[in-house]
């Protein structure tokens, strides 16, 4: 099972610092999420050129909100300056951010748009340095590139392409095009035994494909502490975020939680995602469900669960109401923990 490390946010000599002690820990990748609606790109290229074995990851980068031609150009460069080492992951995110933080109109229907927006920009990647004509119509794009080409060659013939994704649509859509599928944190081995492993199978037999085709990996909120009371209120207050997004909340009825998220909704709406009832109402067993909490022996024998599951995890410290000092001494304790 591959072992990744959420690249997070900081400054230039933290960055550094953090993809490099990956690196020398022997973690076999890094992956930059658009936090705070920020461009994932920027913190990978800023790691590049001070890394020389890692994968590099975009986890995500919003389909929607640039174009395929933007984002097909920008994975082109990323796989150049890191000598091939890039990996694009694309994700549609939720409607209402697209759509309002990003002033994005025609989110349409997340799955056609996807598969649209995946193909137009395998497409560039494949053409853009042969001076090729790129045309593309669909629902969601009428793109016509003509009388120009990139100078600089492909490193490699093909980028992979991970697809993010919280149920079964998008799963089946990764199973059938993507060479890999970046889950949600709240995603839980229930879940991906029972919805995510056989819609991805169903993926894989329309695209004549084999489960060696795809990577399944899983991002995992670990908190590493002999102080259990505090981290475990970290990870409520982590899995309550979640639980004020009414998009996952199939998700969280599925597990018998779907009275307790309504509620938080609710405060969410009323109070704003601060409130600290949030995180009260977050039970033992949804933290049990969708994080992994405990001393090191205790957090090996939970992500123990996940190598008969994935291919690979993405271990992340909490990211919400977190003061940086906190964050930093997680991280560090992952990085010792999941070092080989």
């Amino acid at each position: 099972m591959k072992i990744y490390a959420g690249l997070g946010s900081g400054n230039a000599a933290q960055l550094i610092e953090r993809a490099k002690t990956a690196e020398s820990a022997g973690m076999d990748g890094v992956w930059a999420e658009q936090l705070n609606g920020g461009a994932p790109f920027v913190p990978l290229a800023t790691v590049a050129g001070h890394t020389s074995r890692i994968q590099l990851g975009t986890s995500i980068a919003l389909a929607f909100t640039r174009s395929p031609l933007e984002t097909a150009l920008t994975a082109l460069d990323m796989d150049y300056i890191s000598g091939g080492r890039f990996n694009l992951g694309l994700g549609s995110g939720v409607q209402r951010l697209v759509e309002m933080w990003h002033g994005v109109k025609n989110y349409g229907k997340a799955v056609p748009h996807l598969r649209q927006t995946v193909e137009l920009v395998r497409m560039i990647m494949k053409d853009a340095h042969t001076g090729k004509g790129i045309t593309y119509q669909s629902e969601y794009y009428d793109v016509k590139i003509v009388g120009w080409r990139r100078p600089i060659a492909p490193v490699r013939e093909k980028i992979p392409i991970y697809l993010a994704g919280v149920q079964a649509g998008m799963a089946r859509l990764a199973g059938e095009i993507a060479e890999g599928m970046l889950g949600h944190i709240i995603w839980s081995p229930y879940w991906i035994k029972e919805v995510i492993h056989p819609n991805v199978k169903l993926g894989l037999e329309r695209g004549g494909r084999q489960r060696s085709d795809i990577e399944l990996t899983v991002p995992l909120v670990v908190i590493i502490s002999k102080d259990r009371k505090a981290a475990r209120y970290d990870a409520a207050r982590e899995v309550g975020f979640f639980s004020t997004v009414r998009t996952y909340q199939p998700l969280f009825e599925a597990h018998g939680f779907g009275k307790i998220t309504t509620e938080i909704q609710q405060i969410f709406r009323t109070e704003g995602g601060h409130s600290p009832k949030i995180p009260e109402l977050v039970t033992d067993e949804m933290i049990e469900a969708f994080t992994v909490v405990g001393t090191v022996d205790e957090v090996r024998k939970k992500i123990a669960v996940f190598k008969d599951l994935v291919d690979g995890i993405m271990v992340e410290v909490p990211g919400f109401h977190m003061d940086s000092s906190k964050t930093n001494e997680y991280r560090v304790a992952l990085f010792e923990t999941f070092g080989r």
